[in-house]
């Protein structure tokens, strides 16, 4: 049967879907993809959507947000459900992703400092360390204790491939160690140096393994980022700064300014409600404290609730 389909291209497959569920949008059915696109059915015309054929499936469409992080799923209920309904979610997801071993469902949101959540055994290997693959790379962790979000993926590949050689780059909050690890993956024929930095001791353990698994150099730094990298040696040394921590990045964003030299390239994620008011926050910040910058790209990343999203804004110092 012919269906409108959005065509989306595979880095950012996912976090699409998850869009189209979210609005309530995408239709039961087997989608396409091919080396480069994959194409969502959709229940009705939209913006930039073709006509093709698909064949209707007959099990329940996954109608739950849900993101997978190596063998192991986890989803998120918007209403109550019991136990059976919550284990027949697990089923469903485990019916159409037969790499999944384990199911968990979010008990609560990301908090504190560690930014850790509680996560609610549903089904399958009660287990909750895995290792995920991500653009050559991977990455072992425990999903209850430090946060790593697979729908960064495409944000990760497109700052590796700006790195410039030459480059010092700074990632605080570096968690397990995705940002730099996948930048020194796709950069071993640059000469660049990267300081990772992270204040979680589990991630950090975790950080330190992924290093080694990789066969990556990155010079890693535990402790508090303000404590830690606003010191003599690091003043105006960075070429690039990554800050993956929207939840609360304003209150770190006097760490770049130390930190980065005239023409240092920030790549800064914050939860707003538009772009501009990401833009208008850094712009305020530059302004006390009498600096000059150039906003330089910025994108939504993901939704995060109906009037939140994440966004990035990438700007330099000038």
């Amino acid at each position: 049967m012919k269906f409108y389909a959005v065509k989306v291209k595979k880095d950012i497959a996912e976090e699409k879907r998850r869009e189209l569920i979210k609005k309530g949008l995408l239709l039961p059915a087997k989608v396409k993809k091919n080396e480069r696109f994959v194409y969502f059915p959709v229940k009705k015309k939209i913006k930039g959507s073709i006509l093709m054929d698909f064949e209707l499936e007959e099990r329940k469409v996954l109608d739950v947000p849900f993101e997978i992080i190596g063998d192991i799923a986890i989803f998120e209920l918007r209403e109550n459900k019991s136990k059976e309904e919550k284990i027949k979610i697990a089923k469903d997801i485990m019916e159409v992703h037969k790499n999944v071993r384990s199911v968990f469902c979010k008990a609560g949101g990301v908090k504190g400092v560690f930014r850790t959540r509680k996560l609610e055994f549903v089904y399958g290997e009660n287990r909750s360390e895995t290792i995920h693959k991500e653009t050559g790379c991977v990455f072992k962790l425990d999903v209850k204790r430090v946060y790593f979000s697979p729908r960064l993926q495409y944000e990760r590949a497109r700052i590796a491939k700006q790195i410039k050689n030459y480059e010092k780059i700074f990632v605080p909050f570096a968690g397990v160690g995705p940002f730099p690890i996948v930048i020194a993956k796709l950069n071993k024929d640059k000469n660049i140096e990267i300081y990772a930095n992270e204040l979680n001791p589990v991630a950090f353990k975790y950080l330190k393994e992924n290093v080694k698994l990789n066969k990556v150099k990155v010079n890693l730094i535990y402790g508090d980022a303000k404590k830690k990298l606003k010191v003599k040696k690091f003043k105006k040394f960075a070429d690039r700064i990554i800050m993956p921590i929207p939840m609360s990045s304003e209150s770190f964003l006097d760490i770049p300014f130390y930190l980065g030299r005239k023409g240092c390239i920030v790549h800064f994620y914050h939860f707003s409600r538009c772009a501009e008011e990401t833009i208008r926050l850094i712009k305020n910040f530059a302004r006390k404290k009498r600096r000059k910058i150039e906003i330089i790209f910025s994108r939504e990343v993901r939704g995060y609730s109906k009037e939140i999203s994440e966004f990035v804004v990438d700007f330099k110092i000038l």
